[in-house]
């Protein structure tokens, strides 16, 4: 961040090119080239009216050592968090999506971004350089959020099939 005249100007560069080129950091983050540090990306989301007995929630978590978490809608008993550790390669394929510069903008945004329905709710939240960018995507059809959603997507379904 910079700060000109009282105003903050969220300094973006080239993240997708840059952070391709990372590599890890002894501190356990994923660090750019120019010094990005990926932490952690979380994909909630919910549903309802929610029945009683029924689970009708769930997330999908990548961390920067290449944990991912997953907690699958719909599976009874609810709240099971299935953990697994994904592939340097698919680490390294999948930060440049979750910290594209477009979806941090995105996430960054003030006031709703998308046209929700009332009764489902997403979000996303990317915790990069100590700082955490998040945003509720609740029928967000911009292309960063579909991409970021998909990488997160495909990891949870070949992990947690």
């Amino acid at each position: 961040m910079l700060h000109n005249s009282g105003k903050t100007v969220l300094v973006v560069t080239l993240l997708s090119s840059v952070l391709a080129l990372g590599s890890c950091g002894g501190d356990g983050g994923h660090i750019a080239a120019q010094g990005v540090q990926f932490q952690r990306f979380k994909y909630s989301f919910s549903g309802g009216p929610c029945a009683p007995g029924a689970d009708c929630s769930g997330f999908i978590e990548l961390a920067s050592d290449g944990t991912l978490r997953g907690d699958k809608s719909g599976e009874l008993p609810g709240g099971i968090v299935h953990t697994a550790k994904v592939t340097q390669a698919e680490l390294d394929a999948a930060i440049p999506v979750l910290t594209n510069a477009s979806l941090v903008e995105l996430l960054d945004r003030q006031g709703q971004i998308c046209q929700p329905p009332t009764d489902v709710v997403e979000d996303m939240i990317l915790t990069m350089d100590q700082k955490v960018h998040s945003h509720e995507t609740t029928g967000c059809s911009d292309q960063p959020i579909a991409d970021a959603h998909k990488v997160l997507s495909d990891l949870a379904s070949r992990y947690f099939p």
